[in-house]
């Protein structure tokens, strides 16, 4: 009797050992998945490029209109590919364009913002990525920027920039309508890097129910091993 007694107390005491050694890996395994289910913030950046233009916008035109664009981007999609030969830092952004009396309207596709630090410094804009000897030309290229400005990842501002537009450029898609510029004056441009408001990282409902169950099961795993005789 002592024998089985003896069995039957070892049988009834290893479950329980099991159960909480089991019960604390599984709300580790869940815990970790939850951590894996949050958002991890970028860096973000904004640009705001503003002067004086002349050109269209959709069917209407404007003169010597003040012109603002703000674009956002990230730091961590600056493509430096062509800087140690030609001087090129490039950034895709989006955003939105405000034109004196005309209004302000989303840009409708990505935007290629690209820095020149070799012949003929500036800043420009494009539609696509510059790929040195071909693509389209930019919509507008500023001049005179220091070379410290090139590589678009730092906190910048400049003004008194004079720019240059290209015939034959493709217009930018906007709410307003096409945009395409004959004349740009008086440019500036500065540069926030992390001034967008980020997204705190909330938890998803995926994430804040595993956390949920991990929780529990770290509970039962306690309580099994308060009862332990």
């Amino acid at each position: 009797m002592m024998s089985i007694g003896l069995g039957i107390r070892v049988y009834a005491v290893w479950p329980r050992k099991v159960s909480a050694r089991i019960s604390s890996g599984c709300a580790f395994i869940l815990l970790f998945m939850a951590w894996l289910a949050v958002p991890v913030s970028a860096t973000p950046i904004v640009y705001t490029v503003a002067g004086t233009a002349t050109g269209t916008a959709g069917s209407m035109s404007f003169s010597n209109a003040a012109l603002v664009l703000v674009l956002e981007g990230d730091t961590s999609l600056i493509d430096n590919a062509l800087a140690v030969n030609w001087g090129v830092w490039q950034n895709t952004v989006t955003g939105t364009i405000t034109i004196q009396g005309v209004g302000t309207g989303v840009i409708s596709q990505p935007l290629n913002l690209h820095s020149a630090c070799g012949t003929g410094r500036g800043f420009g804009v494009s539609l696509s990525r510059r790929v040195i000897g071909s693509g389209p030309p930019s919509a507008f290229l500023t001049s005179g920027i220091p070379t410290s400005y090139c590589s678009l990842g730092a906190a910048d501002s400049i003004s008194g920039l004079s720019a240059q537009t290209f015939p034959g450029a493709p217009a930018i898609p906007t709410g307003l309508g096409p945009i395409l510029f004959t004349s740009i004056s008086s440019m500036s441009y500065v540069a926030a890097v992390g001034s967008v408001a980020q997204t705190t990282a909330v938890p998803t409902s995926s994430a804040g129910a595993l956390a949920i169950l991990a929780l529990m099961v770290l509970s039962a795993g306690a309580w099994a091993i308060a009862r332990r005789p």
